[in-house]
């Protein structure tokens, strides 16, 4: 757990003294081991043949807080990394502002519910990942999950909720990065809702009652 001192140096403007930072664009992603190994040879669907990388993650692992977008983009295609394009641009302001005002910051991990970028062409349009491609990516969120032992999830978004909801019935949501983006952005009554929303659920996540209250954490 990271409380929230004076910032100074940190690209978000809130020095959390986490290293490495959760948001630079690795992470710990060294530390996923051979599960990582494994799913970045991946076979198990048709998204394989069109996709430049497998985007597995970035962030902290173990984590208190593990975020679950939809499906990577074609910047993140390229990079092998997610929210790295303009929804990353909010997603990552989102975070650094509702920490800032909560006067904390959980341990954060970022994944998709498929790892590999849904389209029907090479450098075709995005679009949303089918029933089949995120069952087949399901393994993959169930090692994940494991690993980042999160004492909460996220769903960026409705397409994880409507893949994952059965699996993780308790998870929370948030409205999509991206959708944010198209509705104005930083500047949009969408952000500050957004902002206020994972304001709330940093508090509780710092929170030793609401800790408690759920039977403890793997992260005290």
């Amino acid at each position: 757990m990271s409380k929230m001192p004076s910032a100074s140096g940190c690209p978000f403007k809130i020095n959390c003294n986490q290293k490495p930072c959760p948001f630079d664009g690795h992470g710990r992603l060294g530390e996923l081991g051979e599960m990582q190994t494994h799913w970045l040879n991946c076979e198990r669907c048709g998204l394989s043949k069109l996709r430049r990388h497998v985007v597995l993650g970035r962030g902290e692992i173990p984590a208190q807080l593990l975020m679950i977008g939809e499906a990577p983009g074609k910047s993140e295609d390229l990079r092998g990394e997610p929210f790295v394009g303009v929804s990353g641009i909010v997603l990552n302001h989102g975070i650094a502002r509702a920490a800032e005002r909560a006067e904390f910051l959980p341990t954060i991990y970022i994944t998709n519910t498929v790892g590999c970028r849904p389209t029907e062409r090479a450098h075709g349009e995005n679009r949303e990942p089918e029933y089949e491609e995120a069952l087949a990516c399901w393994p993959r969120i169930q090692e994940l999950e494991q690993l980042v032992m999160p004492d909460m999830i996220l769903f960026l978004g409705n397409e994880p909720e409507r893949h994952l909801k059965p699996q993780f019935p308790w998870a929370e949501k948030v409205r999509h990065p991206a959708m944010i983006a198209r509705a104005g952005g930083l500047g949009s009554g969408e952000y500050r809702i957004f902002v206020r929303k994972l304001e709330d659920l940093f508090k509780q996540l710092g929170d030793p009652k609401w800790i408690a209250a759920k039977g403890g954490s793997y992260h005290v």
